[in-house]
């Protein structure tokens, strides 16, 4: 096989989000012959699984401990094939035209060992800050030593690859500045040549490390003090020392200056102008410099705007109408949002509602919180959330919530408005009425029947005022949605029936089933080791065990489930109850206790949600009763896939999602028809059939659970294709 022309090395450190785009931007290359080298550099989000989904035979992965920057472009250069290596770091772009020109200056100068070109420094939206343009260089080596004529360094150099063996790697001693170390060695040994035009995007955000200024300190005054302690330093290098000296603390003061830290600027300033008085200039410039990149608005060619199409990162907001800390965001909405992260180039922003807000969070957990989610590239906003007096403060909320995301439009490029169920998606409909510029899609992720629910449960007159009024709102959100979630088929086909072949509703809006998955890699610890454990921390070796988990209340029949218990005692007479529930004991110990338990044919607990796999792994059976109604029909009950992870049989009733046609079709469990006795009794007849091999029984559960619930594979994979068809529509 031919070694390639080129090797792109891109470093990667935690650039899930950013990683597929940027090396999109190379695919996107009028030439072709390449090889791309992405060096892994111990990262801790899904940089590696982002890696490894891009498919194309060019595309070489490595791993590696943590080491910085310098030390994973020195395993890529290190690895490099090709007779041209190109640095990009993994959050940059290329304009299509990058390595078409970089390599017409190797082909004309045939001394040339290192290219570099000129930039365009933007945000995260991909929006034009600045530019900076390379000019016809006097003096590489000055030019380079005082910042001039350096625009992008990393993601602009193109090097012969023997340029490497002959001035050496980057310094992994160095946490900062490797480039600009890197940089004067192939200005002061190589033929270091420079193209005026900007042909990378470098991207810039709050986040960036380069933007941290006391980082460059003690790494520039190494680079600076070796080089001056060198003896074949060339003498009119050494002769400015005080003006190099003085462009590195004007470049620290700038830095700080940018960043608002005004009394570090001005020691800096102060040592420039000790150093070297004509740094004056440049420091008392700084405020109009400043002016000037907040108010002038820089363009690039339209082509280039076009190209952009293709690799720009994309940016959706979720609205949840709960807190951070309730168990449904932890186990619902952040898995969910991790794997629609997957998708690479994409930005995610999560609104919650904090309840109690004052009393349960402060400033010092809420910055905590936002740095760890930052952490995966998830950043997280909250507003109060008020309960009483309900309809006047569920409006006060909607509006909070209107006015935040109508605000987010018109400082952040949005594409996608995620609502999770319909107050959070009034907030993102009346936000996207009023935004004229800029329009995101608007998906409407259902979950369930919210109006009937209320009716249901009785809180709401079914043809109440609220009722009608809610319906009519529901209504408008269905014509202004652009794409739809719903939890279960039974729900698709009341609401989209025209959907159920090709995904798309009547007007070609896409339409997903999603329904509530688990993350099955936390039920792997409930194993034979696990399962004999527990059952003999309870006592429990010999017993036949019945498992229920959840609430009890409501739309959890609890009557039902004592009644439920109380005939699996009849039938099976050393049968344990185990119920964790974080509901109040006295709801369900009275009932049992009725039927014929004693203290020690059960347990009722409350354990951590890392611990549930272990309980369920000692169990036998698991029992699911919901009330069956209308609005059921759309409940796609997670106790459910979390038994079948388990390997758990379920005795569930019917009129609740498609959980009753699941259990049939797949044969893990049984159906209750009606709450009787005797219709107790023939559920334990056909479980006992399903027992008699008990081993088939529990991987046909899991089986069912992977191919139904899988949170990557089912959740993940149909929310990706769902934003994928909603952004194809632009």
């Amino acid at each position: 096989m031919n070694a390639p022309l080129v090797s792109v090395v891109i470093p990667a450190y935690n650039a899930a989000r950013t990683l597929k785009a940027t090396v999109q931007s190379v695919f996107e290359q009028t030439v072709q012959d390449f090889e791309i080298v992405i060096v892994d550099d111990g990262s801790t989000d899904d940089t590696i699984a982002v890696a490894r989904s891009i498919e194309d035979s060019r595309v070489k992965v490595i791993t590696q401990a943590n080491g910085g920057a310098a030390a994973a472009r020195n395993t890529g250069i290190k690895s490099a094939k090709g007779k041209y290596v190109a640095m990009l770091d993994a959050d940059d772009l290329w304009m299509p035209n990058k390595l078409e020109r970089q390599l017409a200056v190797f082909n004309s100068e045939k001394d040339v060992s290192a290219v570099q070109s000129g930039v365009y420094y933007v945000n995260d939206n991909l929006e034009v800050i600045s530019v900076e343009r390379c000019v016809e260089s006097k003096d590489i080596l000055y030019e380079t030593l005082v910042f001039e004529n350096l625009p992008g360094l990393m993601s602009t150099l193109i090097v012969k690859r023997t340029a490497f063996e002959e001035i050496g790697y980057l310094d992994t001693k160095l946490v900062i500045l490797e480039d600009w170390e890197l940089a004067i060695r192939l200005a002061r040994y190589c033929n270091f040549a420079s193209i005026e035009e900007p042909l990378t995007l470098y991207r810039q955000f709050p986040g960036n490390r380069s933007r941290n200024v006391s980082i460059h300190i003690e790494p520039g005054y190494i680079i600076l003090d070796r080089l001056f302690k060198d003896p074949s330093l060339p003498s009119h290098i050494k002769k400015r020392e005080k003006q190099i000296y003085a462009a590195f603390y004007t470049m620290l003061c700038g830095g700080a200056f940018r960043r608002g830290r005004y009394g570090e600027s001005l020691k800096w300033g102060a040592k420039a102008f000790t150093s070297y008085p004509a740094a004056l200039y440049y420091i008392t410039s700084l405020p109009s410099r400043k002016l000037h990149r907040k108010f002038s608005r820089q363009n690039m060619p339209q082509e280039y705007k076009l190209a952009l199409k293709n690799f720009s990162n994309l940016h959706t907001l979720y609205l949840c109408y709960f807190g951070l800390r309730e168990p449904l965001v932890q186990t619902q909405v952040l898995p969910y949002l991790r794997e629609i992260k997957k998708l690479g180039n994409l930005k995610v922003s999560l609104l919650t509602f904090e309840p109690n807000f004052k009393e349960k969070w402060t400033a010092e957990q809420l910055e905590a919180e936002k740095r760890e989610l930052a952490g995966e590239d998830i950043n997280w906003y909250c507003l109060p959330y008020h309960k009483r007096p309900s309809v006047p403060v569920t409006l006060y909320d909607i509006l909070c919530g209107a006015w935040f995301t109508w605000k987010m439009i018109q400082r952040e490029k949005v594409d996608i408005l995620h609502a999770r169920v319909h107050i959070p998606a009034i907030m993102g409909a009346v936000a996207k009425r009023f935004s004229f510029d800029r329009k995101p899609k608007l998906l409407f992720d259902i979950r369930g029947f919210f109006p009937e629910e209320y009716t249901d449960a009785g809180i709401w007159k079914k043809n109440g005022w609220i009722y009608r009024g809610v319906k009519r709102i529901e209504k408008w959100l269905l014509r202004e949605s652009d794409g739809f979630v719903v939890l279960t088929e039974k729900a698709r086909e009341i609401l989209f029936p025209e959907s159920r072949e090709k995904g798309f509703d009547k007007f070609g809006r896409p339409v997903e089933v999603i329904p509530c998955c688990v993350n099955l890699a936390r039920f792997e610890s409930a194993n034979d080791v696990s399962r004999n454990k527990v059952r003999k921390n309870l006592n429990i070796e010999d017993r036949k065990v019945i498992v229920y988990v959840g609430s009890f209340g409501g739309w959890y029949l609890t009557k039902e489930t004592a009644d439920f218990f109380g005939a699996a005692k009849e039938k099976y007479p050393n049968v344990f109850a185990l119920i964790l529930t974080q509901s109040p004991t006295k709801l369900i110990k009275p009932l049992l206790e009725n039927r014929g338990f004693n203290a020690e044919d059960f347990l009722i607990t409350q354990v951590l949600p890392k611990e549930i796999p272990l309980y369920l792994g000692a169990s036998d059976v698991a029992v699911s009763f919901i009330k069956s109604c209308y609005s059921k029909q759309a409940s796609s009950p997670t106790k459910n896939a979390e038994y079948l992870a388990c390997g758990l049989p379920v005795i569930v009733n019917t009129g609740v999602g498609d959980t009753a046609e699941i259990t049939v079709e797949d044969k893990t469990g049984v159906i209750i028809e009606e709450f009787n006795r005797e219709n107790y009794r023939k559920a334990f007849v056909e479980l006992e059939k399903l027992l008699e091999n008990k081993k088939s029984l529990t991987e046909r559960c899991r089986e069912s659970a992977e191919a139904r619930f899988d949170l990557q594979s089912v959740g993940g994979a149909r929310y990706q294709k769902l934003y994928r068809r909603l952004l194809e529509k632009d």
